[in-house]
């Protein structure tokens, strides 16, 4: 375990039975925004389907509510598609003053089962131990340390591999205090239907209070910084995230673009939106 206080180790918990656990170590420079277990985890997790997936599980919970799919924003399902891999942080040990603010808790693939990942044994039979009866793993999952005193700032700790196990002393002191709980509420993920109203709520906030949304009818993204999306130099109202965009739309835009300058008086021969395009 490493002795530096800018670092912290964490285990990686293999599916396959016979995989040895691994250590890692990170920087804790990140913090709580840029926790960097969270960024290995998302790329550990990433595949090809994550898009699809995510999509399909909005899809299906719209149709559970009665609504029609087809009938939201495209932009919406690009945005929630464009989340990537999904990960599932699931609460082992609560922080606790009389347990130092320590809490323990498993990174697990969101989606782990519907990608048809195996059970991970190992993950499972810890989580259970700590109280999460229902609870099943599937996919490779890390296991880590915290510190959280809402008084003071979050903090990674170490962990090493010896405490990925069941027989683990902080385990027993998880299940005593975790007896009676409702430990389904622990877990970070939330159903798909929230994760959908966070998306519109997310980019109905930032266009509200002035960011921009990429003007191509297949992208949608809104700037993480206000003012970075470029405007177009003929019209002065649509916005691209890039200038791929812009070309990709042009033919959509162009029809817009004419009747916005020519209403304005705007003299046509002096502007072009990121460069002469064809017509």
């Amino acid at each position: 375990m490493s002795e530096d206080a800018d670092t912290f180790t964490f285990v990686l918990i293999p599916c396959a039975d016979k995989a040895s656990l691994r250590l890692l170590e990170r920087h804790t420079s990140g913090g709580l925004e840029k926790d960097a277990l969270q960024k290995e985890a998302k790329l550990h997790f990433a595949s090809e389907l994550d898009g699809e997936i995510n999509i399909e599980s909005i899809k299906a919970t719209l149709r559970e509510q009665g609504k029609d799919p087809d009938a939201l924003d495209p932009n919406i399902f690009k945005a929630f598609a464009a989340r990537g891999a999904s990960v599932e942080i699931c609460t082992l040990c609560v922080p606790h003053p009389s347990l130092g603010y320590i809490g323990v808790s498993l990174y697990c693939d969101g989606t782990g089962k519907t990608k048809g990942l195996p059970v991970n044994s190992r993950a499972t039979a810890i989580a259970r131990a700590c109280g999460h009866a229902q609870l099943e793993v599937f996919g490779d999952c890390y296991l880590s340390r915290y510190y959280d005193n809402e008084a003071e700032e979050w903090q990674r700790r170490s962990m090493s591999l010896e405490e990925a196990s069941v027989d683990a002393p902080w385990v027993q002191v998880a299940a005593k205090m975790n007896s009676g709980k409702n430990m389904g509420a622990y877990t970070s993920s939330g159903s798909a239907a929230s994760s959908l109203q966070a998306v519109i709520n997310n980019r109905n906030k930032q266009v509200t209070l002035g960011f921009k949304m990429c003007g191509n009818v297949n992208c949608g993204r809104v700037e993480d910084k206000m003012g970075t999306y470029m405007a177009c130099s003929r019209c002065k109202k649509a916005h691209y995230c890039s200038k791929a965009c812009q070309v990709a739309n042009w033919k959509v835009h162009k029809k817009t673009c004419k009747a916005v300058v020519v209403e304005e008086k705007t003299p046509v021969s002096n502007l072009q939106p990121f460069g002469k395009q064809k017509s």
